[in-house]
């Protein structure tokens, strides 16, 4: 998604359609606010993944998937 050149098209329409800039400024901010809520659920999603591994890890005594020689 790129917002280049936006506002030239923008400034078309509205010469039309005097309110289209309704339309462009909401779409702006649903798609920023639909892009920051995946990113923010990648990060929690990520870091909670980590916690999972280190309190596994914790539980079981030691780091968790190698193989003792004794």
């Amino acid at each position: 998604m790129s917002f280049e050149d936006w506002t030239d098209v923008m400034y078309e329409t509205m010469e039309v359609y005097p309110l289209s800039w309704v339309f462009y400024l909401s779409f702006i901010f649903f798609t920023a606010f639909a892009f920051l809520n995946m990113v923010i659920g990648i990060v929690v999603n990520v870091m909670e993944e980590e916690n999972r591994k280190a309190y596994a890890e914790r539980r079981d005594g030691g780091v968790t998937g190698t193989k003792s020689t004794a």
